[in-house]
């Protein structure tokens, strides 16, 4: 994970990219990895009072709303579109029934995946 342009608040953004078995090179040491490409990272969505709620091998859909009809596998641009776009907030799609009822936050699932969405509070203050 990168910072583009730090020190700019009109420009700066934070970029990943997966980094595969074919570009790790066994003669490379981790300092310059690190130094190339900046530190690994995998995703955890959490609430925004920090509490982690959903792991990275949880994630597994993007629902682009009204733009796209059928839920979207999530990898690296997506995560860079909700980084650039949307400083990396974004809602997970729950049971709205089962959070009436009991309180409890249920994500709904496909596949046994969470389906992650746009922040819809921030659409509506916006």
């Amino acid at each position: 994970m990168n910072d583009l342009y730090p020190n700019n608040p009109d420009k700066q953004v934070s970029e990943v990219w997966e980094i595969t078995e074919d570009y790790l090179d066994v003669h490379v040491e981790d300092e310059f990895l690190i130094y190339e490409n900046g530190y690994p990272v995998q995703p955890f969505i959490m609430q925004r009072e920090a509490n982690v709620i959903i792991t990275p091998d949880e994630i597994g859909w993007w629902d682009a709303g009204e733009i796209i009809q059928e839920l979207v596998p999530v990898g690296i641009t997506e995560f860079n579109f909700i980084l650039r776009e949307f400083d990396g907030w974004l809602e997970l799609l729950i049971d709205e029934e089962i959070l009436d009822i009991h309180g409890i936050i249920q994500p709904m699932l496909e596949d046994d995946l969470v389906i992650l969405r746009f922040d819809q509070e921030e659409e509506e203050i916006d």
